[in-house]
Formats: C-alpha cells, sequence, structure tokens
C-alpha cells in the first residue's frame, strides 16, 4: 500500500493530525506521503484536482474541507471529518461555512469510500449535517504519543497558578473569553498562550505567549510547566490539547461544548462549565489553585484515562486496517 495524504496547511490541529498519522504509517512499514498545499485553496479547492497523486498511489486520504479536491477515479477516497459547525460561531464564520464549506464538504463526503470521524460528538454532528449512510462512517479517536506527553514532578503550588492555553487564537476556541477570566482571578493567576504562528488580538494583561514550538517534546515541557489547562472552546471536534495535557498530568478547566465532553470526565479529570460563565471559569480554577491533592488526583486520573483510551498506536493501527479492507 501507498497512502497519499494531500492537505491544506492551516496551522491548526488538521496539521497535527495529519503529520502524526503520516510518521506513525512509516513506521509501521507503511508508505505515506504528505502534500503540502496552501490554505488559499480552502476557497477553491476543485482547483487541486489537476494534481497528480504521487506513483504508485493506493489509498487517498484528506481532508473533509478540501476533499473535493482529490476526487481521483480508481483510487479509494478516505475522508476525515474533524469538526463540525455550529450556532456557536459568529455570523460570518455561519455564512462562511453555509455559503461554501458545507457545500463543498457534502461533495467530498458523497465521493469517499469511507469517512472518519475523530470523535462520537463529530458524527452525531455528521449524522445531523449531511445525509450520509451510517455504514459509511468509521469512527477513529485520535491518538497521542503517551511516551512524549507524560507526566514529571508538578510544579510548585505558590503563586503565581501557571494557566495554559493551546491552540489557534480564534473565536470558536473561545480566546476572546481569556482575557476577561484572567482578569476576574487577579494577579496570583498567570497564563502561558501555545498559539503557533498566530497572536491573541487582545492579550491578558501579564500574559506570555510562546509562540511557535518546534515539536511534540517541547510542547510536552510546555504543559508539564503548568497547572492547568484552560480551554473555553466553542466547539472542538476531538479536543486534542485536553488528551495531551492528560497525558501530561494536568487536570482541565474547559467549556462544557461538542468535542470536549468526549475528552474530559467532569469531576474526575477536570471541570466542565458553562462556555460563557465566566465566574463558573474562575470558580474552578481557584479550587484547582488552593487544593493540591485536587489537582493530583485530577491529573493522574486524566492520566489514565488517556493510556485506556486515546493511544497513538491505536489510532494508526484502526487505520491500518481501514486502509487494508480498502485496498482488498
Amino acid at each position: 500500500m501507498k497512502i497519499w495524504l494531500p492537505t491544506l496547511r492551516t496551522g491548526t490541529g488538521t496539521d497535527v493530525f495529519t503529520r502524526r498519522l503520516t510518521d506513525g504509517l512509516n513506521e509501521q512499514g507503511i508508505e505515506a506521503h504528505i502534500s503540502w498545499f496552501p490554505l488559499r485553496y480552502e476557497f477553491a479547492p476543485w482547483l487541486l484536482r489537476r494534481v497528480r497523486p504521487p506513483p504508485g498511489t493506493t489509498i487517498i486520504h484528506a481532508n473533509s474541507w478540501h476533499a473535493i479536491g482529490f476526487v481521483r477515479h480508481g483510487l479509494p477516497l478516505v475522508v476525515t471529518v474533524h469538526h463540525g459547525t455550529s450556532s456557536t460561531l459568529n455570523w460570518r464564520q455561519r455564512f462562511y461555512h453555509r455559503l461554501l464549506i458545507r457545500v463543498y464538504e457534502k461533495i467530498g463526503l458523497n465521493a469517499a469510500s469511507r469517512i472518519v470521524v475523530v470523535s462520537p460528538s463529530t458524527e452525531d454532528w455528521l449524522l445531523k449535517a449531511h445525509t450520509i449512510p451510517p455504514h459509511k462512517i468509521l469512527t477513529i479517536l485520535n491518538g497521542i504519543d503517551t511516551t512524549t506527553f507524560s507526566p514529571t514532578a508538578p510544579p510548585s503550588s505558590p503563586p503565581p497558578f501557571r494557566l495554559l492555553f493551546v491552540g489557534k487564537p480564534s473565536y470558536r476556541k473561545g480566546a476572546d473569553r481569556l482575557a476577561t477570566i484572567m482578569k476576574n482571578l487577579g494577579a496570583d493567576f498567570e497564563l502561558y498562550c501555545a498559539t503557533g504562528h498566530h497572536r491573541l488580538a487582545h492579550p491578558p494583561p501579564g500574559s506570555v505567549d510562546v509562540g511557535w514550538l518546534e515539536d511534540d517534546a517541547a510542547l510536552a515541557d510546555l504543559y508539564r510547566s503548568a497547572h492547568a489547562l484552560l480551554a473555553p472552546s466553542r466547539l472542538e471536534g476531538f479536543g486534542l490539547a485536553v488528551v495531551e495535557a492528560s497525558a501530561c498530568g494536568l487536570p482541565v478547566v474547559a467549556a462544557d461544548a461538542p468535542g470536549l465532553r468526549d475528552t474530559v470526565h467532569h469531576h474526575e479529570t477536570g471541570y466542565l462549565v458553562p462556555g460563557d460563565d465566566i465566574e463558573a471559569y474562575v470558580q474552578a480554577i481557584r479550587a484547582l489553585a488552593r487544593d493540591e491533592a485536587l489537582r493530583t488526583r485530577m491529573g493522574e486520573n486524566g492520566r489514565r484515562w488517556v493510556c485506556s483510551r486515546f493511544t497513538r498506536q491505536a489510532m494508526i493501527h484502526r487505520h491500518i486496517d481501514l486502509y487494508r479492507k480498502l485496498s482488498a
């Protein structure tokens, strides 16, 4: 088998997924090749139909928003849906998704040999949003390397209490909620942000943006330097940062939103709070700050939960099984 993974470089978790899947396949002796394309093709992905797959390609694996550009006669097409859209997005995003993305996605999904979703929440959204036969859909949970993302001794508890935000600083990720949360918490709390090549439009006073991290090891070190992860997203397909943080032994304070409900056990691995309830975030964070034993218990629970359900090995092998069935 030879798997071709053509994808648009978005600077988001879809890039991370594609890179980790490709690396894992190659480590297992399955030849896999990524072709990166500029994000501008998101507006007109059909222009990519002229791109030829690498010689010997047996299966094409694309992400749902641009799969329309990689339908090739005679080659099975696997399409991954990373997240849906939601009424919680702002009106510009809803208009853009309805006018363009939903149309492109529908064509790609209809052409797919098999559709992979990364979480139960994403599957629920897909079945409601599109007329897709359920037998065509396969849930393969995202997985992480639990050796790289692993705990060490927790940081000291005296102030300041360090929170961590990981992700694109977008409205969907709830980045606009960060400043108010930090203002209400006060001086004994600090926020570190790993936003990749992006920057917060209105960073909270005293926050630190660490920018782009070169590899997973550096990201894992950042998780281990914090006391808790703050994930105020309005919508997630999976909640990759939550799983990485939990694997490193961090408790999580997250919005009670699709995707995050699949990766946070309320009162066990962290807290799920009503998305716009700023005071609920503040109270949950303060509870963690004053109770080291609670943080330790939640961190240990989170680590066990990830190792039992969200491993990279399981994700890779489930994809290989799928490719083999399609090849046969």
